[in-house]
Formats: C-alpha cells, sequence, structure tokens
C-alpha cells in the first residue's frame, strides 16, 4: 500500500524529521537548544566506511562511527540501549554518515530537498 500511494516508510520519515531538527539546531534557528551544549565537534580524520554485502544481515560495530562529511560530530558513549536510542546518539549517528554536499545545504528546504533526492 506504501508503494502504491508513494509513501516512505514511518521509520525513513522519522529520519528525516530527526536529521531536519538537528540541521536546525546547527544552524541556529532553534533558539532554545544551543548547539555547542549538545554537540561536540569532530575533529577531521580519515573517513571511515565499513563494507556491506547485499543479502546478509549483519552488526557490524565499525558502521556506528561511519563519518562522510567534514562536519561530524562526537557520538556521546551510551551505557544503556535505551540512552543509545535516544535523540542524540542516534540522530549524531545518522548525521555523521551524510554527505559533504547535504550538510553544507544553505537552507532547510534546500536540505529536505537535497535528502529527499538521495
Amino acid at each position: 500500500m506504501l508503494k502504491e500511494h508513494n509513501i516512505k516508510p514511518l521509520q525513513d520519515r522519522r529520519k528525516e524529521q530527526r536529521l531536519t531538527f538537528m540541521f536546525k539546531v546547527i544552524q541556529g534557528q532553534i533558539p532554545a537548544i544551543k548547539q555547542e551544549n549538545y554537540f561536540t565537534p569532530q575533529r577531521q580524520k580519515r573517513a571511515i566506511k565499513p563494507r556491506n554485502f547485499e543479502g546478509y544481515q549483519h552488526n557490524n560495530p565499525v558502521e556506528k562511527y561511519t563519518t562522510n562529511n567534514s562536519k561530524c560530530y562526537h557520538i556521546p558513549h551510551c551505557n544503556t540501549a535505551i540512552y543509545g536510542n535516544s535523540f542524540f546518539p542516534r540522530t549524531i549517528t545518522d548525521w555523521n554518515k551524510l554527505t559533504d554536499n547535504l550538510v553544507s545545504s544553505t537552507s532547510v528546504d534546500a536540505f529536505k530537498a537535497a535528502m529527499n533526492s538521495d
């Protein structure tokens, strides 16, 4: 039913909303949340890209630390699975996987358009 109405799965829509919210925080468009209080920039280092194989389920621990852009942030240490799946650790992990041209967007609309084109 989702395919015939051209609707993305719920988890993809939620991921886009989380990343859009993080983009707004980083751009300073949400004054209640200061970027420097919640996001620690990660120093530039070589890009980490784990190998993925078609048709196999995997749980590669390196995948969490993938960095594909110049605006990566440090992932907070998580002692529990509940905190590990909360907004900040989960969204920062997804943010670090985005491409450089996506995180360097100039506006929220450009960010959303670039995210939908990928």
